[in-house]
């Protein structure tokens, strides 16, 4: 595995097929532990609100310079999280003029069976030093 992964095209092509999956329906929150102190911290209200805010926030990572925004290690991480299978994880953080403030952001991506993504939702808060 090299250590120049991820490299500009994957870190644009993790935010499309998240922009990709959420447009179909293909997704789905992973683990819970932090779920209600994350909503909280980003005045979103339920998990309805998450699936609708989503494209506006990755469409926001998208417009402004993906590979600054991106937060995670090179390679990326796989998850420890028994509920993402080990998946890399895909850390973004940038200023929200959805959320007006710096959000963190977190997902993984599953390709289904179908060939297609599917979002896995890790965290989404306040961006702050080590961010967990």
């Amino acid at each position: 595995m090299s250590s120049s992964r991820p490299s500009p095209e994957e870190i644009h092509s993790k935010v499309e097929e998240a922009l990709a999956a959420i447009a179909s329906g293909k997704c789905q929150i992973g683990p819970v532990l932090h779920l209600s102190d994350d909503f909280e911290q980003s005045s979103i209200y339920d998990e309805g609100d998450l699936w609708a805010k989503l494209p506006i926030l990755l469409q926001e990572i998208k417009d402004a310079n993906l590979v600054l925004c991106y937060a995670g290690t090179h390679p990326p991480m796989p998850s420890d999280d028994r509920t993402l299978d080990g998946l890399e994880l895909w850390p973004y953080h940038w200023n929200s003029d959805c959320l007006n403030f710096r959000v963190y952001l977190k997902f993984c991506i599953k390709i289904g069976r179908d060939g297609k993504p599917n979002y896995l939702h890790a965290r989404i808060h306040p961006d702050r030093p080590n961010n967990d």
